[in-house]
């Protein structure tokens, strides 16, 4: 590429982002560079959005440049007052800690989400007979991100289900 392309790009990617009006710039300089989720805050602390992101930075201040991809984005960027973040381990737990935080919080601009209300994933128990056994367990009923002993990740009970008979097939 000409070295004007690549000056302008660099120009483009280094040009400090168009912050809202309402949001302090030092939480903007805060923000770390892990995976997590980001919780947008309005007026009276309203919970406006949350996140998850492998890139807490990037994805928060995506939501600022000057070309917005959606609309959304400039509507919160009016109301935005305060922003969140909770850094995790992981992908895993950034998906676990949002899917807890938009069911208690109901932030008013994430879409609703499909299938949410059966997240779930398997539970390895002990058994009576001194062996293991597995048991269903939701994200509804306990904290994902605390609980030992699970095993997988699954949208519906039939995806787990389809999971746990694989598993079975492939060790007899």
């Amino acid at each position: 590429l000409p070295l004007e392309s690549i000056q302008d790009a660099l120009h483009e990617l280094l040009k400090p982002p168009h912050l809202p009006p309402g949001l302090d710039v030092s939480t903007v300089e805060d923000l770390p560079e892990s995976h997590g989720v980001y919780l947008f805050y309005g007026d009276n602390d309203a919970p406006l959005y949350i996140g998850k992101s492998s890139n807490i930075r990037r994805s928060a201040l995506a939501h600022f440049a000057a070309d917005r991809k959606h609309h959304r984005d400039a509507l919160i960027a009016e109301q935005i007052r305060r922003v969140e973040w909770i850094e995790t381990a992981g992908d895993l737990g950034a998906q676990l800690t949002e899917s807890r935080l938009l069911k208690k919080l109901h932030p008013v601009h994430n879409p609703p989400r499909k299938g949410d209300h059966e997240l779930c994933s398997w539970k390895l128990e002990p058994a009576e007979n001194g062996g293991m056994t597995v048991r269903l367990v939701y994200a509804r009923e306990l904290d994902f991100g605390a609980e030992p002993s699970l095993y997988g990740l699954f949208p519906t009970k039939k995806k787990a289900v389809d999971v746990l008979r694989e598993i079975a097939a492939a060790h007899r």
